[in-house]
């Protein structure tokens, strides 16, 4: 995620998250995101996530046991809080029975490589508010992500 932020410059980018769930469903395990697809469309202040090439990723995935989970995005030089639109957008997804994913994950990035990266975790429970998933056990979300999958996630 971080060089496709560092590739988008000073644009919004974003793309999907894609995974599974632990054996009790109380866990997403995130595996993969995508970059954001070729019809997407950007400004400094706004991402529109288009979606070709995503469905027949998601099919080679499925395969796999992995699934759609929800979306991420990067606000430059900005902070990982969700805008006005962010949650509209994570509340349509998790209404839609089109998505088949009734709480979505939402993963914002913000900063720049030159200053710092700030990382927020959000998940959004059908007929609930946002929850922002905090520390836990001492070890920050991206630390414990990196440690997971290595220091190139």
């Amino acid at each position: 995620m971080l060089q496709l932020c560092v590739d988008a410059g000073r644009l919004e980018t974003g793309g999907i998250v894609v995974g599974n769930y632990s054996q009790s469903h109380e866990v997403a395990l995130i595996w993969d995101v995508s970059g954001p697809p070729h019809d997407s469309k950007s400004g400094a202040t706004w991402f529109q996530r288009g979606v070709r090439g995503l469905q027949a990723w998601l099919h080679r995935l499925w395969n796999k046991n992995h699934y759609y989970l929800g979306e991420w995005h990067f606000h430059p030089g900005g902070r990982p809080i969700p805008s006005d639109t962010d949650l509209r957008q994570i509340k349509e997804i998790s209404d839609s029975a089109d998505y088949r994913c009734p709480e979505p994950v939402l993963i914002i990035v913000g900063g720049s490589a030159a200053g710092s990266w700030e990382l927020a975790v959000y998940v959004s429970p059908r007929n609930r508010s946002l929850v922002e998933l905090r520390e836990i056990k001492g070890a920050s979300i991206v630390s414990s992500l990196v440690k997971a999958h290595g220091s190139d996630s």
